[in-house]
């Protein structure tokens, strides 16, 4: 009987992961993206966004998503809205402000906002560091563009000791690859 229940647990584990290595190419048709993932990371996606690591979200993690600007709440954080008539920069100023206004950390700076081109539309970077509440420092890059109806962020989030230098090149890959495709 323990066998059976053993098994059974298993399989009910196994059916529930959505985790799968990353293999090259990724075309979302309903998200209208496609990016080259790096070889030997995990991926898992829904309809909000995709979610790759190669070590473990906590350690490095590349987020894709895409955000409808009708929506009532675009930000988890901050009340600021999105239009497609605002310049990349006020759009970066947005975004800002929702990690500045995130509760779950401490938000220290804003090392760069600059503009910068993605999937050849003007668009935007940011950098900045935050802190979680145990103290662990952590820094990241948000890359954005509005196209159409929509804000799509490419972000990297990696301890700012060893992880976030270690895998950078690999997310600047995802960033120069990422491409509409309608």
């Amino acid at each position: 009987m323990k066998k059976i229940l053993v098994v059974v647990a298993a399989l009910l584990v196994a059916g529930c992961a959505h985790w799968v290595k990353t293999e090259g190419s990724f075309v979302s048709d309903s998200e209208n993206f496609a990016v080259d993932l790096p070889i030997g990371w995990m991926r898992s996606n829904n309809d909000k966004l995709l979610l790759m690591t190669k070590d473990g979200i906590y350690l490095q993690r590349i987020v894709i998503s895409r955000i409808n600007l009708s929506d009532e709440k675009q930000f988890s954080a901050t009340k600021k809205r999105v239009t497609k008539e605002m310049l990349p920069q006020e759009v970066a100023d947005v975004v800002a402000d929702n990690a500045l206004s995130e509760t779950g950390y401490t938000f220290e700076k804003v090392e760069e906002s600059a503009p910068a081109t993605v999937a050849g539309k003007p668009g935007f970077r940011l950098q900045f560091t935050y802190a979680t509440k145990d103290g662990l420092r952590y820094r990241s890059i948000c890359y954005g563009i509005v196209s159409g109806d929509h804000l799509y962020r490419i972000m990297y989030f990696a301890p700012a000791r060893y992880y976030f230098d270690k895998d950078l090149a690999a997310f600047e890959t995802v960033v120069t690859s990422f491409r509409l495709t309608r």
